[in-house]
């Protein structure tokens, strides 16, 4: 039996990039409303990757997957990854930024 190609499959390279772009659908208002945010959520990123990992290491499961993580890196990715979701910039850049992130 023949497997069928999956059309997702055929999203390759820097195509992803444009691919997730599209998926977000975010509008000229969302994206104002977004940025206008964007100096609470840099006030409040470093306290966010803080409780986040924290409550991410408090299940045992996670806990055995991050603890060889540096969880200084981690919580530094995690709060850029926060102030740019409200940067009101959703180009291509910051989609390459998002394929970026890993542990």
């Amino acid at each position: 039996m023949t497997q069928q190609t999956r059309m997702s499959w055929k999203i390759k390279d820097e195509a992803v990039l444009q691919e997730l772009l599209l998926l977000m659908q975010i509008s000229d208002q969302e994206r104002a409303l977004l940025a206008a945010l964007h100096p609470a959520a840099v006030d409040a990123s470093a306290a966010m990757a803080k409780d986040f990992y924290k409550r991410l290491l408090a299940h045992e499961e996670t806990h055995e997957y991050l603890k060889n993580s540096s969880l200084n890196g981690l919580h530094m990715t995690t709060g850029q990854w926060f102030e740019d979701l409200f940067s009101g910039t959703y180009d291509e850049e910051y989609a390459h930024k998002l394929s970026l992130i890993h542990i």
